[in-house]
């Protein structure tokens, strides 16, 4: 690839500012395969349909020239800021780790829970959450039924103030990681509490919107998927864990409206998971 870094550029037509970012010159792959570079490029263009670029020969060319640096900046600068934060957003929804170049370059390391603080709070949550879902185990199924909004109602209260305490200290990825431990565990409550808890009650919207919220609004840093195993000592990584719990909230939600998000959520997830996965 030519001595240029390309994201850099685009981030400084944006107004980010033109100072060239260190060692971020290969994007993509850490390495300095030229052809993977010019071919992450080259697929973020094609997303954007530019006035200029309107038919198949044009886009052929963009393609053959993308490695000559001037060529990339001409092209560039003869974009509109939308179209720029377009392609850079495009970019960051394939390549979740150059989010990680933008924020530790442009904003620098913020404050944020320790490792230990959030793994804790996760274990904590998880052992909470247990104790709630199976308060009920060794009542006659009729008193299950009929408690069974007590064990939904404190489910959400342990919920609300774990969002609430980790959300504004510690990282995306620990929040998602306590909504799908508390997924588990609600989904693992006896059969009369668990109906009420997803069919009366809706737990499972409850806990869909906080992850499709969490997972559409993140907030950095990205961790290695192998917190999750050190964390909950399961054997299925989170994703498939993920999937999993998605899929079963879903079998008590069929009249919803919006059921799809249950669909969405592990789809958005598995983009993380995927660049992630060391």
């Amino acid at each position: 690839m030519a001595n240029i870094n390309i994201l850099s550029y685009i981030l400084s037509l944006i107004g980010f500012g033109t100072t060239t970012v260190n060692n971020t010159i290969d994007i993509v792959t850490n390495t300095n395969n030229n052809e993977t570079s010019c071919n992450f490029l080259s697929a973020s263009t094609l997303i954007v349909k530019h006035e200029d670029i309107i038919d198949e020969e044009k886009k052929s060319l963009v393609k053959r020239n993308l490695l000559n640096e001037n060529v990339v900046q001409n092209w560039l600068n003869q974009l509109s800021n939308a179209t720029l934060c377009q392609i850079l957003s495009s970019a960051i929804s394939d390549y979740p780790q150059i989010a990680d170049i933008i924020h530790s370059y442009y904003f620098g390391k913020k404050e944020v829970m320790d490792h230990d603080g959030w793994a804790t709070q996760l274990k904590s949550l998880t052992k909470r959450a247990a104790i709630i879902a199976h308060s009920l185990d060794h009542y006659r199924v009729s008193d299950q039924f009929s408690r069974a909004s007590e064990v939904a109602t404190s489910l959400h209260l342990l919920l609300r103030q774990f969002a609430q305490d980790l959300s504004v200290h510690g990282p995306s990825h620990a929040i998602l990681f306590g909504l799908i431990l508390v997924a588990q565990e609600a989904l693992g409550a006896p059969s009369e509490v668990r109906q009420q808890i997803f069919t009366h009650d809706k737990f499972g919207r409850i806990l869909i919107l906080e992850m499709a919220s969490v997972l559409k609004n993140f907030k950095l840093p990205l961790l290695p998927n192998e917190d999750w195993h050190r964390i909950t000592y399961q054997k299925d990584n989170w994703l498939v864990t993920l999937e999993q719990v998605c899929s079963k909230m879903a079998r008590y939600d069929i009249t919803w409206e919006y059921r799809k998000e249950y669909q969405d959520v592990p789809m958005i997830a598995a983009r993380y998971f995927k660049h992630y996965a060391h």
